[in-house]
């Protein structure tokens, strides 16, 4: 099978880019089956789209990478910096409007069987879907709220992100994250066209051989893990560690991701006199986030948009007491994690900012050590028993794949013979 990626350079992928090397964070379920299909045999053809954001990438021109170890043609498509004399807001509306001239080339070079493009490219998704012979799937990573105020939208701007979401996908495949995307697509795509949300997968292994220096091994140490960004409650998650930590001694946070508040975080920090009781990692490899879930004690997650991401069940997996908001029936945030989780599983400790009550969760966990490992062992056992390891979650996905393109193949071939008149 043929697959071509469009996806957005996310800053997971940036630093394998950069380094030549495929050592992924972050984007976990995307990275794992581009290396699934790669090592089944597939044949792979990714290209990256640079869009407005914090990356170090700056290229100017459209760039062929070669990753060492990951037999995959690779193109980066350069962003804004390609029209550098350019006011900023014409300069990603110009760059985003170019990449579809390299994508349409792109396709019909590589003459794909399946085509395979990320939430953030909804655009050219509907456009090649609509205007072209190859089976799209449109891949949703959960739904932010900018994308559920599109239902209500009126006039021409409504009506286009209608045209969009109601395009003849083959497929779309969505993660069930807590963000209520199952419900919302089946709002918003067109009739019959097959939808399959699925639950991310779990590390096969979580052993590590000795303690990193980042946790201190004799005190509580609070793990966070997402991207430093105002959506994921990172400064929400450091007021109520400064409130548990002002009531008791032994308290330590660690911090894993990058993002635009990283700096603030760290004043946040250093203001409440707690700098040497918070650490920041910055971004590291999955493997090392792996590692430090696996030394935690109690586990935090506060993204706005849902709390049953990979890394949240990766931390059941890896037997961490996690401590979650409760879910919001007006927007439909975790509804989902609601009908996933068993409630004596994850700890709902109130909304994402109620610092005073998450602050209490905190204390609650670090003072009853039986409790914690009590939530933590439960957890454990529900994602080895209701999470696949993720060698079988991807060739699950794999399979959906490689049903699609069949399926669009098969029905190619029952209209070829059809007379003339009835393919008009």
């Amino acid at each position: 099978m043929r697959v071509m990626f469009i996806l957005r350079l996310y800053t997971g992928f940036e630093a394998a880019l950069l380094e030549r090397r495929p050592v992924f964070s972050g984007t976990t379920a995307v990275a794992n089956l581009i290396t699934g299909l790669v090592e089944a045999g597939h044949t792979v053809r990714i290209v990256f789209a640079r869009r407005a954001g914090p990356l170090k990438w700056r290229e100017k021109r459209d760039v062929d990478v070669v990753i060492e170890g990951l037999n995959a043609q690779i193109t980066v498509l350069a962003g804004e910096d390609r029209f550098p004399s350019l006011p900023g807001f014409l300069r990603r509306r110009l760059a985003y409007w170019r990449h579809l001239g390299p994508m349409r080339r792109a396709i019909s070079a590589f003459r794909p069987d399946i085509l395979y493009v990320d939430r953030g490219h909804l655009m050219p998704a509907a456009l090649f879907s609509r205007m072209s012979k190859v089976p799209v799937v449109w891949r949703v990573l959960g739904v932010p709220d900018t994308l559920r105020e599109v239902i209500d939208w009126r006039g021409p701007r409504g009506w286009l992100w209608h045209w969009l979401l109601r395009s003849p996908f083959a497929g779309v495949i969505s993660t069930v994250e807590g963000s209520g995307a199952g419900q919302w697509l089946a709002r918003v795509l067109r009739p019959g066209v097959p939808r399959y949300d699925l639950l991310s997968g779990r590390p096969e292994q979580l052993a590590l051989s000795k303690p990193l220096p980042a946790l201190p091994p004799d005190e509580t140490r609070i793990v966070f893990v997402g991207r430093l960004e105002p959506s994921k409650g990172c400064s929400e998650f450091i007021s109520a560690f400064v409130q548990a930590a002002q009531q008791a001694p032994g308290l330590h946070a660690v911090m894993v991701g990058f993002g635009s508040l990283k700096e603030a975080l760290a004043r946040q920090a250093a203001e409440s006199g707690m700098a040497n009781r918070v650490t920041l990692t910055g971004a590291v490899d999955h493997r090392t986030a792996l590692a430090i879930l696996s030394q935690a004690d109690i586990y935090v997650s506060l993204n706005q948009t849902g709390n049953l991401s990979n890394a949240n069940l990766e931390a059941l997996a890896a037997g961490v007491c996690m401590i979650i908001p409760q879910s919001d029936p007006d927007t439909g945030v975790d509804l989902d994690t609601d009908e996933t989780l068993p409630a004596d599983v994850a700890y709902r400790f109130g909304r994402f900012d109620e610092v005073g009550k998450l602050a209490d969760a905190i204390l609650k966990f670090h003072r009853d050590v039986s409790e914690r490992k009590a939530r933590a062992a439960r957890g454990k056992i529900w994602a080895q028993e209701n999470v696949l390891p993720w060698s079988q979650r991807i060739a699950k996905e794999i399979s959906i794949l490689q049903d699609l393109a069949a399926e669009t193949a098969k029905r190619r071939g029952q209209n070829s013979k059809k007379p003339e008149a009835e393919l008009l």
